[in-house]
C-alpha cells in the first residue's frame, strides 16, 4: 500500500476513534438514567451505535495492520492507534457491566413491587384494570431487561475477543521490532567486516607491489652485473 493510501486510512481510523471516544463518554453519562421509571431508549440506541462503530473500526484496523509491514513510521502510528482503541474498549466494557448491574437491580425491584401488589388478598373492582396493566407492564419490562442483559453479555464477550486481538497484534509489532533490531545489528556487523576486509586487501596489494618492486630492482642489478662481467671478459680476450 502506498504511503498516501495508508495515511488516508489512518486518518479514517483516527476519526472513528474520536467518534468512539465521544460516544463512550456520552454512554457513560447517560447510563445513570437506567434506574428511572423507563429503561432509557436513548441509552440502548447509543449502545447499539457504539457496537456498530466498533465493527467498522475492527475491519479498518485489520486493514491497517495488514499493510503496516516493517516500516518503523507505520508501526509507530499503528501502536498509538491500538493503545487508544484498547483504552476506549476497556471503558465501554466497564460501563456495559455497570448498566447490566443496574438492570438487574431494576428487575428485582419490579419483581418485589409486583409480588407485593399481587399478594393483596382482594383488589377492589375499580382497581382490577390498573392491576392488570401494571402486571402487563412488569412483563414487558422484564422482557426488555432480559434482552438488554443478553446484549450486554454479548458485548462483553466481543470486547474480550477484541482485547485478545489487540494483544496479539501488539505482540506481532513487538516481534517485528525485534527482527528489525537484529537486522540493524547484522547490517552493522557486516559493514564492519567489509571495511576490515577492504583494509586487509589494501595491505595485501601494497605488500604485493613492494615485493614486485624488489624483484625488478634485483633483476636490473643482475643484468647490470652480467653486463659488467661480459665487458671485462671481452677486454681480457682482446
Amino acid at each position: 500500500m502506498e504511503d498516501s493510501t495508508f495515511n488516508k486510512l489512518v486518518e479514517q481510523v483516527q476519526s472513528q476513534l474520536t467518534e468512539l471516544h465521544d460516544n463512550v463518554e456520552q454512554f457513560d453519562q447517560d447510563h445513570k438514567d437506567v434506574n428511572n421509571s423507563s429503561i432509557g431508549q436513548d441509552v440502548i440506541d447509543l449502545q447499539d451505535q457504539i457496537q456498530n462503530l466498533l465493527k467498522q473500526l475492527q475491519n479498518n484496523m485489520q486493514r491497517l495492520d495488514n499493510n503496516t509491514g516493517h516500516l518503523s513510521g507505520r508501526q509507530q502510528k499503528m501502536k498509538q492507534i491500538k493503545q487508544f482503541y484498547k483504552k476506549e474498549i476497556d471503558k465501554f466494557t466497564q460501563v456495559c457491566k455497570q448498566v447490566e448491574q443496574k438492570l438487574q437491580m431494576k428487575r428485582k425491584t419490579i419483581a418485589m413491587n409486583s409480588q407485593a401488589k399481587w399478594n393483596d388478598p382482594k383488589p377492589k373492582p375499580a382497581d382490577e384494570l390498573q392491576e392488570q396493566l401494571m402486571h402487563d407492564q412488569y412483563d414487558v419490562d422484564n422482557q426488555m431487561i432480559r434482552e438488554r442483559e443478553e446484549e450486554i453479555q454479548k458485548i462483553d464477550r466481543e470486547a474480550q475477543m477484541l482485547n485478545k486481538l489487540v494483544g496479539e497484534l501488539a505482540l506481532e509489532v513487538n516481534k517485528a521490532d525485534e527482527v528489525l533490531d537484529i537486522i540493524d545489528v547484522n547490517q552493522g556487523t557486516a559493514l564492519v567486516n567489509i571495511v576490515g576486509a577492504n583494509v586487509e586487501l589494501d595491505k595485501a596489494q601494497d605488500s604485493q607491489k613492494s615485493t614486485t618492486k624488489k624483484w625488478i630492482v634485483l633483476a636490473v642489478c643482475a643484468i647490470i652485473l652480467v653486463g659488467v662481467l661480459v665487458t671485462i671478459l671481452v677486454l681480457k680476450l682482446n
